[in-house]
């Protein structure tokens, strides 16, 4: 039989490389259940009436009906052609 040596045979010679454990060997217990905590009261529903309309007035000198249609019979690039 070999002879055992000290260390990792991957490490070369020495001794093996000090491992620090970082995980706790048991696990932290589980925290408490939360307090259960009954539904508040339904909001409150409130019914508010509409606002009262108010009547459309147009300016003093404000056109009375439709604005008037603005059609060019004829394109403005075909307007130095004719």
């Amino acid at each position: 039989m070999a002879a055992e040596k000290e260390g990792s045979s991957a490490s070369g010679v020495g001794p093996a490389p000090a491992v620090v454990s970082v995980n706790p060997l048991t696990p932290e217990p589980a925290p408490p259940e939360p307090t259960v905590v009954p539904p508040g009261p339904p909001p409150v529903v409130r019914i508010e009436a509409e606002p009262p309309s108010v009547p459309v007035i147009s300016p003093e000198g404000a056109p009375s009906g439709a604005a008037p249609v603005r059609v060019r019979r004829i394109s403005v690039s075909a307007m130095s052609r004719s």
